[in-house]
């Protein structure tokens, strides 16, 4: 696994768009098929160039998939920054922007206030899923973790998500139901003791 380099993030954006078309927190915001195949990439674009800034992403040189990750101290955006990037979601998403919003409000009350990484999105192209993929991704910032002795965040809405990541250490501490939507599962892993403390 390495860092995502900047020539690669629309391919990556359409390979989560496409690991992404069932999930059901990223369905409840872009609904209905012609919509999704619209704005999903567009969104998904928007975060890889997000995360790529204030963190990292990591994939491999197959592009299989993807992990963003935020560091305990991202780098800050600046006020312009920050509004190229809103504005940005607005036009991919036009009048699902309300449902998007709303989705950040509970993830942000969900998320913890002690220093961590944030695992912000972990997609496998369904081709290449249950050959260790997402495993492979998370592990070179699992084991950052376990060397820093710092935690590991990250939220789901898939329930079947939570056996896979229960293997890698990672327990739910919270949830929430988005109103009419779907419920998130929120996910924290301490830093593991052993040879990589």
């Amino acid at each position: 696994m390495r860092e995502a380099l900047p020539a690669e993030l629309d391919a990556l954006a359409l390979v989560l768009a496409r690991a992404f078309e069932r999930d059901p927190v990223y369905r409840w915001i872009l609904p209905d098929d012609a919509r999704w195949r619209r704005a999903a990439p567009g969104l998904f674009c928007e975060l890889l160039r997000l995360f790529a800034a204030t963190g990292t992403v990591l994939t491999d040189d197959t592009a299989a998939g993807a992990a963003l990750w935020n560091p305990p101290e991202p780098r800050r955006q600046s006020l312009r920054e920050r509004a190229a990037f809103a504005l940005a979601l607005c036009v991919r998403l036009r009048a699902a922007t309300p449902r998007l919003a709303r989705v950040g409000g509970i993830l942000a009350a969900l998320h913890p206030r002690e220093a961590h990484w944030y695992l912000g999105v972990l997609g496998v192209d369904a081709e290449h899923r249950r050959r260790g993929v997402a495993a492979s991704l998370l592990a070179p910032i699992l084991a950052r973790c376990d060397a820093e002795r710092l935690p590991a965040y990250l939220e789901t809405a898939l329930e079947a998500n939570l056996a896979f990541y229960a293997r890698h250490g990672f327990a739910v501490i919270g949830d929430a139901a988005v109103p009419g939507g779907p419920r998130i599962w929120a996910l924290h892993r301490p830093p593991r003791a052993g040879p990589a403390a």
